[in-house]
């Protein structure tokens, strides 16, 4: 569920997910001039969400990011 607030001049999104352990998190992220970028932004996020990417409100590393995107989407297909 995200929840849009409009901070000063720009706008901010709070998206609210579960976890596997079953607790909630909330992804935060401001900046937005309006707030269709920010819905925008929001919908990539939930569809990657809904395909199997773990959201990490830290910085990954791309090696860790390289080898979850290629479990997802290679896994079977090339060797």
């Amino acid at each position: 569920m995200a929840r849009y607030v409009k901070r000063g001049k720009v706008w901010q999104y709070e998206l609210s997910i579960k976890e596997a352990s079953g607790k909630y998190k909330k992804i935060r992220k401001s900046g937005f001039r309006t707030k269709s970028e920010a819905i925008a932004e929001v919908s990539s996020l939930e569809s990657k969400i809904k395909q199997g990417f773990k959201v990490n409100s830290k910085n990954p590393l791309l090696s860790d990011a390289f080898l979850e995107w290629m479990e997802i989407f290679k896994k079977g297909k090339i060797e």
